[in-house]
């Protein structure tokens, strides 16, 4: 389908972010539990090969980018389950992602640069939207967005702090726990909180 655009990405941009020895690889859509695991396993056996030592950790950060469905073994296409028949580039997807992931990383531990390749077209202005528009948006009546209803203490000893805020028509009630934060979410009305 190409009205009013083309509906699937024929350009799909990859990226290997690295923070220390954690290396995150930003796929633009969802891998099988094995494509992810022989995507991980062979962009670290690359690590290695070029130099990286120590704990490398080695992570799929799905949906990055842009989405082109799902990404499956060979094997797992050719038996055209779901997530097989949703693989949009044929049989071999997953290993057009790895030799290409794989060059990324061979470039990232040897601190060499890689060619940028082609841009996705940016399609932003011809894209439809079902979602109707925000008719009102306000704050109750003498509020403003932003305003604080009850401000956190200087100081605290083990329990709850609960600051209030308004954001965008919403009450929001974050309370700070040991070791979580909760974030409640209502809905405001006009003159009630």
């Amino acid at each position: 389908m190409t009205y009013p655009y083309q509906w699937e990405p024929s350009i799909v941009p990859i990226q290997i972010l690295r923070l220390g020895q954690l290396f995150i690889l930003a796929v633009p859509g969802e891998f099988s539990t094995m494509a992810g695991r022989r995507l991980r396993n062979s962009v670290k056996k690359t690590l290695v090969q070029n130099g990286i030592t120590g704990q490398i950790d080695v992570v799929i950060a799905g949906l990055s980018n842009t989405y082109s469905d799902y990404i499956t073994t060979p094997e797992e296409y050719s038996v055209q389950r779901y997530e097989g028949a949703s693989t949009i580039y044929g049989p071999y997807t997953l290993p057009a992602y790895i030799q290409e992931f794989n060059k990324l990383a061979t470039a990232l531990a040897k601190h060499e640069s890689v060619d940028k390749g082609p841009s996705p077209p940016n399609e932003l202005n011809k894209q439809w939207s079902v979602v109707p528009p925000v008719l009102f948006d306000a704050v109750p009546i003498g509020k403003s967005f932003g305003d604080v209803k009850q401000d956190v203490h200087p100081s605290y000893t083990r329990g709850v702090s609960s600051p209030y805020f308004l954001s965008d028509c919403m009450s929001v009630c974050a309370c700070c726990r040991i070791l979580q934060q909760l974030f409640h979410f209502g809905q405001a009305t006009l003159g009630m909180i």
